[in-house]
């Protein structure tokens, strides 16, 4: 078992109030996955619809993908 550093985990979102929030607050977000650009490139950008603000879970760390693992670096 090969085990990683630190990774950055998650959809880049599009939400016109997102400076509202403070540092370190947790979120869930419903939204609608669609093509964006960043950094000149095609990626998949999450529309915000809704946001509640959660509780921090017990387990702040991602587990490595399963067999389910559905890769968006190319999705588009």
């Amino acid at each position: 078992m090969k085990i990683l550093g630190p990774l950055v985990v998650g959809f880049l979102c599009e939400y016109s109030r997102a400076s509202t929030f403070a540092d370190n607050t947790w979120i869930e977000l419903i939204g609608i996955i669609k093509k964006g650009t960043f950094n000149n490139k095609e990626i998949a950008v999450l529309n915000v619809l809704s946001v509640h603000q959660v509780q921090k879970p017990d387990n702040v760390l991602v587990n490595p993908p399963d067999n389910l693992y559905l890769p968006t670096a190319n999705m588009f």
